[in-house]
């Protein structure tokens, strides 16, 4: 069986029935559609309803009103037929906020979108799993059309008993994260070389061939789809030719950040590779809002966003059995994730976060994002914007499906950082329409 991943504002048709499609869905839809006699099948995940023109000309499969006309001309070109085609929707999960006031409704928006469109084309609708609170899973089998869909409200183990799970003990705790080896002397000596105008491209290349694991880590991710590189690169002046200091500083906090988040987090639902996924489109999304409202450095928020969520490793690694019953937490008591987990664990992700950030010795203000960006009405008047910033990257990820896991959906957004920000919801929605372009994974 072959597995294709597509993310927010892709698409894939085959006809090869060994394929497998998958996406993970927050208030995006993902649309399948599949012609039975033929054996010919797409999978499309769309984040808005529509986009100015030239936003649907560059990224037509990001909108419903291009993707699905792209979709079908795909599946058209494999050979099937329109009258024979059936389509399968899910997703639009309703990403709240603290009090109910900022609420784009674009979950509801893309499934309305999708149901007038196919009305129009007389193509057939199942609407499947949608709405609620929470992100999906959605797989679409060549072989047989079948589509599998996995709500993470309903894909977990169920615990019953929860108010009899401890959470970790102060100890167990601290033992984790000392567990948890930060970057090595190396890679921080090239980040600093890296932000010296005067130092030259050999003198970085020769610093950081002395860590084989950086230099490892550095070649696997440069030359991965995401950078898009137009040809593989051999050698790290080649890298900072190409990419700029930079970028390069860049790519080296992603390669420090890589093993540490490729692991597989059993608690929290994410298969490997998943939380970096989610790092890394946070931080450019915390990028892009930076350079939006201009009170806080590009670099600093992307950091920010790069190591918001490396609480969740430390507890996946003193707790995971006990983060499944998070879920029955949530739905008995009404509580968010984060509250949920303090009730349940003692502490969230952001505080167990903050605690390893201080273990690395990581800048006060970094800690800070790490452990309000849930809270961000608690932050310091000093570090309130960074942690609005990393707050609105993460709620705005949740919403694109990028990086999903048991908490997508089910932590809300404080209107309080569109204020600290100065955005509206027409800001969130332009920010939104340039994701596709600036997230190309």
């Amino acid at each position: 069986m072959r597995r294709i991943v597509i993310t927010v504002g892709e698409s894939s048709s085959d006809t090869d029935p060994e394929v497998v499609i998958e996406t993970f869905l927050g208030s995006c839809v993902g649309l399948a559609c599949y012609d039975a006699t033929r054996r010919i099948g797409g999978l499309i995940h769309m984040l808005l309803p529509e986009g100015t023109q030239e936003r649907e000309l560059e990224r037509p499969c990001a909108y419903v009103r291009s993707g699905i006309p792209y979709l079908l001309a795909r599946l058209e070109e494999l050979g099937a037929r329109r009258e024979s085609l059936r389509a399968y929707l899910a997703g639009g999960a309703r990403i709240c906020s603290v009090q109910g006031d900022i609420d784009l409704h674009i979950g509801m928006r893309n499934i309305l979108a999708v149901k007038c469109l196919l009305q129009e084309l007389a193509i057939p609708l199942e609407i499947g799993d949608s709405g609620g609170h929470f992100g999906r899973t959605m797989r679409l089998f060549l072989a047989d059309g079948r589509v599998e869909v996995c709500s993470f409200s309903a894909g977990v183990q169920r615990i019953s008993g929860v108010d009899g799970l401890a959470g970790p003990g102060e100890v167990e705790l601290r033992q984790a994260i000392a567990e948890l080896k930060p970057a090595s002397r190396i890679a921080l000596d090239a980040l600093d070389a890296a932000r010296d105008p005067a130092a030259s491209f050999h003198s970085i290349e020769r610093l950081v061939l002395q860590d084989q694991v950086l230099t490892a880590s550095l070649f696997k991710l440069v030359n991965s789809s995401w950078y898009g590189l137009p040809r593989k690169l051999g050698r790290i002046s080649e890298s900072l030719a190409f990419l700029g200091l930079e970028g390069f500083r860049k790519l080296v906090l992603q390669s420090c950040l890589h093993t540490f988040y490729s692991r597989k987090l059993s608690g929290y639902a994410m298969e490997d590779g998943v939380l970096f996924e989610h790092a890394v489109g946070c931080a450019r999304i915390a990028e892009m809002l930076a350079e939006k409202c201009g009170t806080v450095e590009r670099e600093d928020a992307y950091l920010a966003g790069l190591v918001h969520d490396i609480g969740k490793v430390v507890l996946e690694r003193c707790c995971s059995a006990r983060i499944p019953a998070l879920v029955d937490l949530m739905l008995t008591r009404n509580l968010f994730f984060y509250q949920a987990e303090r009730a349940l664990l003692g502490l969230d992700h952001g505080q167990a976060g903050a605690m390893l950030a201080a273990e690395w010795r990581l800048a006060p203000s970094l800690a800070e994002a790490i452990r309000l960006h849930h809270d961000p009405t608690a932050a310091s008047s000093a570090d309130m914007r960074l942690v609005a910033i990393i707050h609105l990257a993460d709620h705005i990820c949740n919403t694109c499906g990028i990086g999903i896991s048991l908490s997508t959906g089910s932590n809300p957004l404080n209107s309080a950082a569109l204020a600290v920000l100065r955005l509206d919801t027409a800001s969130i929605e332009e920010i939104l329409n340039a994701i596709p372009s600036r997230l190309a994974f």
